[in-house]
C-alpha cells in the first residue's frame, strides 16, 4: 500500500511538470495618435501598453497575441510590434501593402477582434481584414518607412527568454488622416517544464515495478 501511494505522489508531481499554455494579464488599450508627418519616422504616431506578468520561467514558446476591438482606417499605416522584458521585439504586422517610401498599402480597416499568430495565413497586401485570426505577416522591403526597417524576427526570438517582467505592445501609425484605438490585448504563452519533473515521474515506475518479496 505505501509504495503505491508513493508511486500516486510522485506521478502527481511529475504531470505537474509537463508543459501547459497560459494567458498573460489583459493589457490596456487606447487612441492612436495620428502621424503627423506620412511615411516619416519623426512624423510618426506612436501607442504604447504595457503588460506586468508576475509568472517566472523560461518561455518555451509565445503562441499568439490578441488584439481585441482593434479599429484603424487604412490598416498599412499601421506597424504593431511587441517587445520582452529582455527587450527582444517582433513585429506582428507592419505597413502590409507598402512596396515603396512613399506609399500606403492595404487601405482596408479593421474592425473587432484580431488574433495573430505564427502559422495562419497572413493579412493580404490589398485584400480585406476582418476581424479573425492571421499569421504574423512582415514587410520585408528596405525603403518602406517603419521602425527600425527591415525586422525579420519571428515568434520564436522570445523562446528561452523569462516571462516575467514588462512586455510592451507598440502600434505606430504612419499615415495622416486616418484613426484607429484598441480595447484591450493579451498574450498566450507556454513555459519550458520545470527540469525534473518527468525522471522524478520516472523514478515512480522503477519503483511501483520492484520485485515482491518472498514470503
Amino acid at each position: 500500500m505505501q509504495i503505491k501511494n508513493l508511486v500516486a505522489s510522485v506521478a502527481m508531481i511529475g504531470f505537474a511538470g509537463v508543459a501547459s499554455a497560459d494567458t498573460s494579464p489583459v493589457g490596456a488599450g487606447g487612441a492612436f495618435p495620428d502621424a503627423t508627418v506620412s511615411n516619416s519616422l519623426t512624423g510618426q504616431g506612436v501607442f504604447t501598453s504595457i503588460i506586468n506578468v508576475p509568472a517566472s520561467g523560461a518561455l518555451a514558446s509565445v503562441n499568439f497575441v490578441s488584439l481585441n476591438s482593434l479599429a484603424h482606417t487604412w490598416i498599412g499605416d499601421l506597424q504593431v510590434s511587441l517587445t520582452a522584458p529582455n527587450g527582444d521585439n517582433m513585429n506582428l504586422f507592419s505597413r502590409i501593402g507598402v512596396t515603396t517610401a512613399t506609399g500606403f498599402g492595404n487601405s482596408n480597416n479593421t474592425a473587432g477582434n484580431y488574433v495573430i499568430n505564427q502559422s495562419s495565413p497572413m493579412f493580404g497586401p490589398a485584400a480585406l481584414v476582418p476581424a479573425g485570426t492571421y499569421g504574423q505577416t512582415l514587410n520585408n522591403n528596405a525603403i518602406v518607412v517603419q521602425q527600425g526597417g527591415v525586422d525579420a524576427d519571428t515568434f520564436s526570438v522570445f523562446n528561452g527568454d523569462n516571462v516575467n517582467g514588462n512586455w510592451t505592445l507598440t502600434v505606430r501609425d504612419f499615415g495622416g488622416g486616418d484613426v484607429g484605438s484598441l480595447g484591450n490585448w493579451s498574450f498566450d504563452y507556454t513555459l519550458v517544464p520545470a527540469p525534473g519533473a518527468m525522471a522524478l515521474l520516472g523514478l515512480a515506475g522503477l519503483v511501483g515495478g520492484g520485485r515482491r518479496r518472498r514470503a
